[in-house]
């Protein structure tokens, strides 16, 4: 049987409830830019973490990062009050102008 062995200094299995309040502010990146998820060793995505934290940083691949990409684990992106991304790109282009011609005097 392959059994998980918790990273250094996580319990084993950490999950009590659904994992559902780490999603009220948080969502994963683990997803590749075509839509397909990224997953561990095991090929287990975040989702899983949410319910086993104690895998957080001991599944790990050159691809999959869980501590930067599972909320559980102290990753993911930031979501507003609204769930919305909470990046703070407003979609300028960040030279402050107006989307005007920017020709100097």
């Amino acid at each position: 049987m392959n059994e998980r062995i918790p990273a250094d200094g996580c319990s084993g299995n950490g999950g009590g409830d659904n994992g559902d309040d780490v999603y009220e502010n948080c969502e994963d990146t683990n997803w590749r830019a075509d839509g397909s998820l990224i997953g561990d060793v095991d090929n287990d995505p975040c989702s899983l973490y949410t319910l086993n934290p104690g895998w957080c940083g001991g599944y790990d691949t050159t691809e999959f990062l869980s501590k930067e990409m599972c909320c559980v684990c102290g990753g993911g992106r930031a979501l507003d009050d609204n769930g919305d991304d909470d990046s703070g790109d407003d979609g300028n282009d960040g030279d402050g102008g107006d989307g005007g011609d920017n020709q100097s005097v």
